[in-house]
């Protein structure tokens, strides 16, 4: 008896003139914006400054593609710098970890809140935490859609059927997806009353290292 699995189909791009069209960087734009309306609406809520909100995620998030680059190119690919040079580097837009893309939102978080525009850390940083798996979940979608972290071989359900001679595996974009999904949920249902500055950032912490584990 063959098993149900997900079809799997081949990642496209589309050009509109010089643009290149992939489907991990258009789910990845969607949470973005998705992700800032959050955290502008829940900065508004909280009686906090739309510009301070704003300004810190765009900063965070362009610190988190910098860092989660400079991790692809330098822990996971050396070897781009040998045909590459320094464009390997430079080019941020080809090839990102999401390890180290959780280093550089820290660092740049930090930076924009202690530094650059000194504000209520954990305040402003928990606005943007909150609002983050909501993003994340389109995030994982999009390497799920160019099947970024494909897994062991198997039979289960929701598994991916390559094509030979890959076969059946797991497709982990897939799975943090939907554990994503549910940290969501698990964020909405506890903001029914206040909590305090950190308080998602340490829930995020908890309910996500030991899946990605």
């Amino acid at each position: 008896m063959i098993p149900l699995l997900i079809p799997y189909w081949a990642p496209k791009v589309v050009n509109v003139g010089p643009v290149p069209i992939d489907p991990w960087a258009t789910l990845v734009l969607i949470g973005l914006v998705v992700g800032l309306e959050i955290s502008r609406a829940r900065g508004i809520k909280r009686g906090l400054e739309v510009p301070d909100i704003v300004d810190g995620a765009m900063f965070t998030v362009g610190m988190g593609f910098i860092v989660g680059h400079l991790m692809h190119v330098l822990a996971y690919n050396p070897e781009r710098l040998e045909t590459d040079g320094v464009m390997a580097l430079v080019r941020v837009w080809q090839g990102f970890s999401s390890t180290g893309g959780f280093i550089g939102a820290v660092i740049g978080s930090v930076l924009f809140w202690r530094v650059i525009r000194p504000r209520d850390y954990f305040a402003h940083a928990d606005t943007i935490m909150f609002a983050f798996p909501f993003a994340w979940v389109f995030g994982r979608l999009g390497c799920f859609a160019a099947h970024d972290h494909i897994g062991r071989s198997s039979e289960f359900f929701l598994a991916v059927n390559f094509p030979l001679p890959t076969g059946p595996r797991h497709d982990l974009g897939l799975y943090e997806a939907l554990w994503t999904v549910v940290i969501s949920a698990v964020f909405f249902a506890l903001d029914r009353k206040p909590r305090k500055g950190g308080f998602y950032i340490a829930l995020w912490a908890f309910l996500y290292a030991p899946a990605r584990f």
